[in-house]
């Protein structure tokens, strides 16, 4: 999924990050650090992470604050990330 967006806006916010992006976007969040399991995939511009966790399926999508890349901050959007990028990333 992420290598067909490449970089794109889906919808009116969010971006997911291009595949060459992730890792050096995960190192300057410190998502390994903040949130072990979870890979952050992209932003909301305006602050949130989206963040998933890689290994589950359906993927669930969340929302979380950079500032507070906390487990007990996520805000889940979707259910589903296919389905959610399906529907144009609504918040």
């Amino acid at each position: 999924m992420l290598s067909r967006t490449d970089g794109a806006f889906i919808g009116d916010l969010v971006r997911f990050y291009a595949p060459d992006e992730l890792l050096e976007r995960n190192e300057t969040y410190e998502t390994r650090a903040y949130c072990p399991g979870w890979l952050t995939i992209g932003d909301d511009s305006g602050g949130s992470a989206v963040v998933v966790a890689p290994d589950k399926w359906p993927t669930p999508v969340y929302l979380v604050g950079h500032g507070s890349m906390s487990r007990a901050d996520f805000v889940e959007v979707a259910e589903d990330l296919d389905e959610w990028v399906r529907s144009g990333c609504k918040l």
